[in-house]
């Protein structure tokens, strides 16, 4: 356990600094109303995977410790992909921004959740060195595209290139996939398909709320401002994913113990010693000058060390709220999430529209980091009542 957490932390500090090179690269390539282009597309994207998610992503690993690994694996490969061209086409209806794209969002969509499946089965294996080597691929095949080809400013290059950066990890699933649909029961599959649905469509109410929290304000930015503002409210919410990475992937190899029934981490420890990571990180994104975040991101991006400060608490927090969402999902108490996501976007609804409206880029970051905050002390709270009643 501790060597998979290890390796799983040192992908995390790697992923993180690969993550901050791709923020540099594309943000100086495409500048902030490219970079809202890029925020706006995968924030659709972002909202298929809430229905993907529905037979697969988190409660994958707890449903592969539960039922046939091999109707686990068909039911979530061909749902993903049904409901990823499905929402292709209905996006026209939904919004024009997407008309002559819709290839490549099925494309880089399909990818990209297929890609998050095979984590979340290599998890239940275990195989966190795996895990590792995908991790790291994935951004360094972005980077050197990217790299390559600097002077195409085009977002939708950079979104084709994001796609390509996913396909090692789509072959590799897409052949255990093919063994699986090959000797799978089928006489089972529609049993194993109505409480898998159950259970993940419980899981994704939670998911929908949560989405809801924190990726609302990107429609309200582009409703109420500009492209422009979209796009570097975008870099703020990849960076404090980036710093989240850390709790997130000690988070991830505790999940797969706890929905094994094996020995893990204690939760107190485990946070602690995440949210000390963020803290770390934090203070060294705070010290850094504001010339080094222009030369780095360039001229466009020069609030994000404000926005930084003005979220801090909220990102701290929050990185123990992850903590504790992971290890309620492994233990298939779903409602404990959903309670908390619900707390979060009634403060988001509350407090977003008036925020963004009046205050524009800072009005959206600190309706996000409310509702981090508020989401972190009802996920807490349910804790110590889950503690208490089980004493």
């Amino acid at each position: 356990m501790y060597k998979n957490a290890l390796l799983n932390t040192l992908s995390a500090i790697i992923s993180l600094l690969l993550n901050l090179l791709v923020l540099s690269l594309t943000s100086r390539i495409l500048g902030a109303e490219g970079r809202g282009f890029y925020t706006y597309f995968l924030s659709y994207s972002a909202l298929v995977q809430l229905f993907t998610g529905i037979v697969g992503n988190s409660v994958m690993v707890y449903m592969l410790n539960r039922i046939d690994e091999k109707s686990v694996l068909t039911l979530t490969f061909f749902w993903s992909i049904v409901v990823s061209l499905f929402s292709t086409v209905l996006l026209p209806c939904i919004d024009t921004f997407f008309e002559g794209k819709l290839l490549l969002f099925a494309c880089v969509t399909i990818f990209q959740v297929l890609h998050i499946n095979y984590m979340n089965y290599l998890a239940y294996t275990l195989c966190f060195r795996k895990v590792l080597i995908f991790r790291l691929t994935q951004p360094l095949i972005l980077v050197s595209l990217v790299s390559c080809f600097k002077s195409v400013n085009d977002p939708e290059i950079v979104l084709f290139f994001l796609g390509i950066s996913y396909l090692p990890s789509f072959f590799s699933y897409l052949r255990i996939n093919i063994r699986s649909v090959c000797t799978v029961d089928l006489s089972r599959l529609k049993s194993d398909f109505i409480y898998y649905f159950k259970l993940g469509g419980l899981n994704q109410i939670n998911n929908i709320m949560q989405f809801a929290c924190y990726r609302l304000v990107i429609w309200l930015l582009f409703f109420y401002t500009s492209m422009d503002s979209v796009g570097v409210f975008g870099i703020w919410l990849s960076l404090v994913e980036a710093l989240w990475l850390i709790p997130v992937n000690i988070a991830y190899v505790n999940h797969a113990y706890i929905a094994k029934g094996e020995k893990s981490f204690n939760i107190l420890y485990v946070s602690i010693i995440s949210s000390s990571i963020v803290i770390f990180c934090i203070i060294i994104a705070l010290i850094t000058p504001d010339s080094l975040y222009i030369n780095i991101l360039g001229k466009d991006f020069g609030e994000i060390k404000k926005l930084i400060f003005v979220s801090s608490s909220g990102i701290v927090m929050f990185s123990f709220g992850k903590i504790l969402s992971s290890f309620f999902s492994a233990k298939g108490d779903i409602k404990y999430n959903t309670i908390g996501s619900a707390a979060g976007l009634f403060v988001t609804l509350i407090f977003g529209f008036y925020f963004v409206r009046i205050y524009g880029l800072k009005g959206a970051v600190l309706t996000n980091t409310i509702s981090y905050i508020v989401t972190t002390l009802t996920l807490v709270y349910l804790y110590n009542l889950k503690s208490r009643t089980q004493d």
